[in-house]
């Protein structure tokens, strides 16, 4: 699910988890403001518009924001960000788009044209990102959670379990369009959780209006890979029918932070 602008939301909530992994307790948020980025925004031969996810980089204004596009505009990729939070509030100019990082496949290339849908992001230790994938279940692409080097190569893929696989008749497996939508890091660094937008095809039902929906969460030790834990989050109901009645409709957990070092906040 692609963001058209990138909101104070994930910013802040990106500096709130840098804030809590150095030690400080978090008891409230606070709105701070709005960034909008131009539709049609062009960074080396790049539109930079439908960022989907944000992780701070632990060093000072530095942020990765990560494109939701499919490689159909350009190949898969990560954009450098600097925002400017100096006077207190966010406000359209203080985004800027400093890097680019094209993303590679497992063969160290770079991923062909719907062949994936990249969503959520983590940042670990060392510059490392751990980086989801919905999928395409529509197509047979499965969905995946892989870590990535800085350079945007490969380290590592974490074993899914086989039932979060689609199947061509579309009854088991992730949603087209509904898979690991969410992804974050504890903040120790010590686990991974990620999270489906919408219930597995076989649990059902896929969240409408008046009926919620349970999307699964997965917890990963960080270190090893290996699944520690699997868990269950209610999507509440879509909140009023579309108008026209035809319109989609649609609710989803789209992110996640993790605050402590046990569990994320949803």
């Amino acid at each position: 699910m692609a963001r058209s602008r990138l909101l104070l939301a994930a910013a802040l909530l990106a500096l709130v988890a840098g804030r809590a992994a150095e030690g400080a307790s978090i008891s409230s948020l606070q709105f701070l403001g709005e960034a909008r980025l131009p539709n049609g925004l062009m960074f080396k031969d790049t539109e930079v518009g439908g960022l989907s996810a944000l992780a701070w980089d632990g060093a000072g204004a530095t942020y990765l924001a990560l494109s939701d596009d499919g490689s159909e505009r350009a190949p898969a990729r990560l954009y450098r960000l600097t925002i400017d939070f100096k006077d207190g509030k966010l406000e359209d100019g203080d985004v800027k788009v400093t890097g680019l990082v094209t993303l590679r496949n497992t063969d160290n290339q770079p991923f062909a044209k719907l062949t994936v849908d990249p969503e959520g992001l983590a940042q670990a230790e060392g510059g490392f990102l751990f980086l989801s994938s919905e999928g395409r279940a529509q197509d047979g692409i499965p969905p995946f959670i892989r870590e990535y080097a800085p350079n945007g190569l490969v380290r590592r893929e974490l074993l899914l379990p086989g039932y979060y696989l689609p199947t061509p008749d579309g009854k088991r497996g992730v949603r087209n369009n509904l898979g690991f939508e969410a992804l974050t890091l504890t903040s120790d660094g010590g686990f991974l959780f990620a999270g489906l937008e919408n219930s597995l095809a076989q649990d059902e039902p896929q969240a409408d209006f008046k009926v919620a929906s349970p999307s699964r969460l997965l917890r990963f030790d960080a270190s090893s890979g290996r699944i520690t834990g699997e868990f269950l989050y209610w999507v509440d109901p879509v909140f009023a029918q579309p108008k026209p009645p035809t319109g989609r409709k649609l609710n989803g957990l789209v992110e996640l932070l993790g605050l402590d070092p046990q569990a994320p906040l949803l």
